[in-house]
């Protein structure tokens, strides 16, 4: 199987170290991906500029790129002035993705406290996202996020259905954590996976059981209960050819981070991917 295997820089940067982004850059030599992802914070608006030439100074290979994930949660709460600041704020990522030069951007298209109770905010949207992101030459494509009401997987067929140009990521620990992984392989899902409409992979582990929000944690391969043999025999029956980031946390609570670790994980994922 062609794989392409990243590695998110949000395993390496949050809360726990400030936020530093320059920590993952002194690492990032020494991950055997074949690229990353770049995870975009809401507090780094005013340090555009200096990431970007940070990174682009450093010369990495910036594939695929994760929006802000408070833009979803705006389109949740609803009113027009939440909704203009969302797709502004929209546009700021496509722009910072283009200076990186990725050619994905993932949104969380809900998100938050709010999560699904406003769906059809949510839904109507993507309308305008894929606009703006047409606009910038960028492939838009909505993650499975978890949900408090409804189903992931679901409101991806919806969305589907209803933007025939869509394209979507396809998160296994998240549509673990609703029980939909198998049945998402499956049914009136597959069509998603045969007409590639899954435009890039997720690959975390899961410990839990049906939404057990103590254990909604990115672990890496191995640290949970996703048998990911199969899920890769299924990608290979289905000939998805694309690219797959780990996300699976890389640091502790004093901040440390582990590149090793992440490496381990990327190995994992490329055995499976040969293998299969």
């Amino acid at each position: 199987m062609n794989l392409q295997i990243l590695a998110s820089t949000g395993a390496f940067i949050g809360r726990y170290n400030g936020r530093n982004h320059r920590l993952f850059l002194s690492v990032a030599d020494t991950i055997l991906s074949d690229g990353f992802e770049f995870m975009m914070y809401d507090s780094w608006y005013d340090k555009i500029n200096e990431i970007v030439s940070d990174f682009n100074e450093k010369g990495l290979k910036i594939l695929t790129y994760h929006a802000d994930k408070f833009i979803g949660q705006k389109i949740g709460v609803g009113g027009e002035e939440n909704t203009n600041e969302a797709f502004s704020l929209f546009r700021k990522n496509c722009d910072m993705a283009c200076k990186l030069g990725a050619k994905k951007v993932i949104l969380h298209l809900w998100n938050g406290p709010v999560s699904d109770d406003n769906i059809d905010n949510n839904l109507n949207a993507l309308g305008e996202l894929l606009k703006i992101s047409d606009s910038y030459g960028l492939l838009l494509v909505p993650e499975n996020v978890v949900c408090r009401a409804g189903s992931p997987i679901e409101y991806i067929r919806v969305l589907a259905d209803r933007y025939p140009t869509s394209h979507f990521t396809f998160d296994t620990k998240m549509a673990a954590f609703h029980c939909e992984l198998e049945s998402s392989l499956a049914g009136d899902y597959l069509s998603l996976w045969r007409e590639k409409r899954i435009a890039h992979l997720h690959i975390n582990d899961y410990n839990g059981t049906y939404k057990d929000w103590d254990n909604l944690k990115t672990r890496h391969i191995g640290e949970g209960n996703i048998d990911f043999e199969n899920f890769f025999g299924f990608l290979s029956s289905v000939g998805y050819e694309g690219t797959a980031t780990l996300e699976c946390s890389s640091m502790d609570e004093s901040g440390k981070i582990y590149p090793e670790k992440m490496s381990e994980s990327i190995l994992k994922v490329r055995r499976l991917a040969e293998k299969s």
